[in-house]
């Protein structure tokens, strides 16, 4: 989800140049190919979103070597990667460090669809507080 929100946002505050920033998801405990969860593709939808051509993948060194900075969500998965990929354990944060804060957001998988919303809500909220140090992070 926050990879698409972020698209979307990039839409609004870059429009002269968002089609040529790369912005990916990727899953740390995932498995490549699989479909958004029905409930991320309800809670996008109130945001325009269509996750229906959304498939999975797993983070690799090679996905990681092409980005400036990787966000995730929870510190297990921050500090996953970190250790998997050291070389690049400086450009690994939390999406909430972005703001100047240090929380997690928990992973609706599995839960209610309200679960995704408010966790879609606390995303957006994350990106649009956080967006300056996110482009200036991004552009280094």
């Amino acid at each position: 989800m926050a990879a698409n929100l972020f698209k979307e946002l990039l839409k609004k505050i870059r429009p002269q140049d968002a089609d040529q920033w790369l912005v990916e998801s990727a899953g740390t405990w995932t498995e490549n190919g699989r479909l958004a969860a029905v409930g991320a593709n309800l809670a996008m939808t109130a945001y325009g979103i269509d996750l229906s051509s959304h498939r999975s993948q797993v983070v690799t060194k090679e996905l990681i070597e092409k980005f400036n900075l990787i966000l995730v969500m929870e510190y297990g998965h921050r500090e996953s990667l970190r250790i998997e990929f050291p070389q690049d354990s400086k450009k690994i944060f939390l999406l909430s460090e972005m703001t100047g804060a240090k929380y997690e957001i928990n992973d609706p998988i599995g839960g209610h669809d309200s679960d995704y919303q408010a966790s879609a809500r606390q995303i957006q909220n994350l990106l649009e507080e956080g967006q300056a140090a996110i482009i200036r992070l991004a552009c280094i």
